[in-house]
């Protein structure tokens, strides 16, 4: 009995320290199949809101947004650990355009309890193949 405790905490410290690799894996897998038969184009600092889908929320860096078949691709400057699939993006427009540096709140998707808050980056935009 005292041999089995060491090794299921081992066994659980594993698994523990495994997990971020695995949502990792799952996050590149989404945005594979997201951005699939498309290339980047240019990088712009503001996007027009009122056209916007989404957000998708592929992972702490990663947001992805739709536009009348296209998709804007926006990288967060800095990793932010609040920012995750299943969370609520909260933004404060100045005007009709999202940009580069505007801040968005980050809420739970069940409790609606605030998270944190991230700066955004700059928008890719990925368009079909041709």
């Amino acid at each position: 009995m005292t041999m089995r405790l060491p090794l299921l905490l081992a066994g659980a410290i594993l698994a523990i320290g495994a997990a971020p690799a695995a949502d990792g894996t799952r996050a590149q897998a989404r945005l594979d199949k997201a951005l699939a038969g498309r290339v980047a184009g240019e990088t712009v600092d503001c996007v027009d809101n009122a056209r916007l889908g989404g957000p998708d929320i592929i992972d702490g860096r990663t947001i992805l947004y739709r536009d009348m078949g296209r998709v804007w691709r926006n990288d967060l400057p800095d990793q932010c650990g609040a920012l995750r699939p299943g969370r609520i993006l909260v933004v404060r427009l100045w005007g009709s355009r999202l940009c580069s540096g505007d801040l968005v709140e980050v809420v739970d998707g069940g409790s609606r309890i605030p998270m944190g808050s991230c700066r955004l980056g700059g928008f890719t935009l990925y368009g079909k193949a041709k």
